[in-house]
């Protein structure tokens, strides 16, 4: 998939938190402001990469808690836009550098994948000659450099991932390289 098909609409349950000065006839829009202050672009270990937070759905009467602020919690259902590959999925994605060891591929702004020169397990040779990557596979060989499109598959998805992190790390491999 390509960064147009990576993001796939989903219901997202979660609890917000909201302080007195929030609670006015406009409450559904400060909801809306307090989750995508907290999720947007972000990532979540249940939803992936939240791109949008479209609507609330659905919310519960308010439960105050008891902090000497006022503050008010809710359960909360809404439509997000969002992004958790798994292992096992395909991505189209660009070369963005390499190294010796390894090459960097990014699928859009939210997904970096790195594949290792060297691990040739999966049917094709990557050598390193004069600082050109080479890539031997089924009889052909590909120059690998920054800006080649390559098809990849992701063998291992890093699923510790900070909140505030908005990328996420696989480590995959090349099933082809695209020509343009």
């Amino acid at each position: 998939m390509d960064e147009k098909h990576l993001f796939k609409p989903q219901i997202m349950s979660t609890i917000i938190e909201m302080l007195p000065h929030t609670q006015t006839k406009d409450l559904e829009s400060h909801m809306l402001n307090e989750l995508r202050n907290m999720y947007m672009n972000r990532y979540d270990s249940k939803y992936g990469i939240v791109r949008k937070i479209r609507n609330i759905i659905k919310y519960t009467e308010g439960e105050i808690i008891n902090d000497n602020y006022g503050t008010t919690q809710y359960h909360i259902m809404c439509n997000i836009e969002a992004c958790k590959p798994i292992e096992g999925d395909e991505f189209i994605g660009t070369v963005s550098y390499k190294t010796k060891t390894f090459i960097k591929i990014v699928v859009g702004r939210y997904i970096e994948i790195i594949i290792m020169i060297g691990d040739n397990n999966y049917g094709y040779v990557l050598e390193d000659k004069d600082d050109i990557l080479i890539m031997k596979y089924r009889g052909e060989e590909h120059i690998i450099q920054k800006g080649t499109k390559l098809k990849l598959k992701a063998l291992k998805v890093n699923n510790v991932i900070p909140h505030t992190e908005t990328t996420i790390s696989i480590y995959g491999h090349i099933l082809n390289v695209i020509k343009d």
